[in-house]
């Protein structure tokens, strides 16, 4: 992997132009945080004649090793990575006894949450909207929510929001407002592997006004 400069020539004609290489097989995610506690599925992603296929290490022949057993240890033996304590690890594509990627996994404390509203902030009355809830940590770094990370939102003001359905870990939710108005969400992680947080973690709010106008 790297880049190369190439350089064609059709007898004193010539040009240059920069390669990229890539490797042809990659872990996904390449880089991730998350929480003590919480679990990340990992999957392949293989390159061929210009097109990318993405694969669960099961369908592959491939297999895993986390060599921080003390930050993450591999959960299901084929692709799901716990994490432990906080730090950092590599996450570890194996062919035999031969490395063929390598990913890199952080374990941090979550510290704060951040809310965005989809699409772009703008709410209408009547039309349903997303919230998404993104966990951070200390510097501000997101962390990918797993299946053990639960965040519950609360909504109150004038424009009366009905929170419809959510993935989940709560990390994303379908939302609609029935009234013209201001309003507010909280968004709070409740629990990390079923283990309720006393502490809750820094909540984001967000205060809007929504708009009337229908179509």
């Amino acid at each position: 992997m790297g880049e190369c400069r190439v350089t064609v020539c059709l007898n004193d004609i010539c040009t240059d132009f920069d390669l990229n290489v890539v490797a042809s097989v990659v872990l996904t995610p390449a880089t991730a945080t998350i929480a003590p506690g919480d679990n990340l599925r990992y999957r392949v992603v293989r390159a061929r004649a210009g097109r990318l296929t993405v694969q669960d290490v099961a369908e592959t022949f491939y297999s895993m090793k986390v060599p921080q057993t003390g930050v993450a240890f591999l959960e299901d033996t084929v692709s799901l990575v716990r994490g432990t304590e906080v730090g950092t690890t590599a996450v570890i594509l194996m062919s035999g006894p031969t490395e063929v990627a390598t990913a890199t996994l952080t374990v941090a404390e979550p510290h704060s949450i951040r809310v965005q509203l989809r699409p772009s902030n703008l709410v209408i009355q009547g039309e349903n909207f997303i919230v998404h809830a993104i966990v951070l940590d200390k510097d501000g770094h997101a962390l990918t929510a797993g299946s053990e990370i639960l965040i519950r939102l609360s909504v109150e003001g004038e424009a009366n929001v009905n929170l419809i359905r959510s993935t989940e870990n709560g990390t994303l939710t379908d939302a609609v407002a029935q009234n013209a108005g201001p309003f507010k969400i909280t968004a709070r992680l409740y629990s990390v592997a079923g283990k309720i947080l006393q502490n809750k973690v820094s909540i984001y709010v967000i205060i809007s006004n929504i708009s009337n106008y229908s179509r």
